[in-house]
């Protein structure tokens, strides 16, 4: 014999859903917006319904899909709108639990996060983060120029970053940055020389 989740869980469990589908919307958003392309918005689909003669076809599960103007699912989406929905999910998952307060327990740590978005992408990513996790830490190339004075290697993008420090400040927050480098004259092709230096960068 087969047994139901009430009615009240149910509704319960679907408004959980939907909390965490409108939080996920709005960072998804701030990300995206400013860009000025297309994003289309998010929606939490079931991925199946249960009826009285087809049981088996509820498993309780949603995938998130991006749908535009029309309602329609868009398909083939590229790896820039893959990446801003899932890490926004993410970020729902935080700020949709502000009674528990998970964004003190649990920090964002992400590599390269940012290496499929635009430079007002990336900047529009940085300041959601800030204002959603209480600490995090993300690897990124993108905050980097040539170095003139050293061939082949790469030097922190000062402007860039005093942009974001600036931003980051007036939302109350602290920005801390910090370069891997390596050696001159070092490359992949002579692994076992390789020494990395980490060093603060004054922005």
């Amino acid at each position: 014999m087969l047994s139901w989740p009430s009615a009240s869980k149910k509704t319960k469990y679907r408004e959980l859903i939907q909390q965490l589908e409108n939080r996920a919307n709005e960072h998804y958003r701030n990300i995206n917006a400013p860009t000025g392309a297309f994003y289309g918005t998010i929606r939490f689909v079931e991925t199946g319904i249960a009826s009285v003669d087809r049981p088996d076809r509820a498993d309780g599960g949603y995938r998130p899909v991006i749908i535009d103007n029309d309602g329609r699912e868009v398909g083939n989406l590229n790896t820039s709108l893959v990446s801003s929905l899932k890490l926004s999910i993410i970020m729902a998952i935080v700020s949709a639990n502000k009674t528990r307060n998970y964004a003190s327990f649990y920090p964002l740590i992400s590599d390269a996060p940012v290496s499929d978005f635009d430079v007002v992408k990336a900047m529009t990513f940085f300041k959601e983060t800030a204002n959603t996790f209480r600490q995090s830490i993300v690897i990124v190339k993108e905050l980097l120029v040539a170095d003139t004075d050293r061939v082949g290697r790469y030097k922190p993008d000062l402007t860039r970053l005093r942009e974001l420090q600036t931003d980051l400040m007036a939302a109350g927050k602290t920005l801390n940055v910090y370069q891997l480098d390596m050696p001159d004259g070092v490359s992949n092709s002579f692994r076992s020389e390789i020494e990395v230096s980490i060093q603060k960068v004054d922005c």
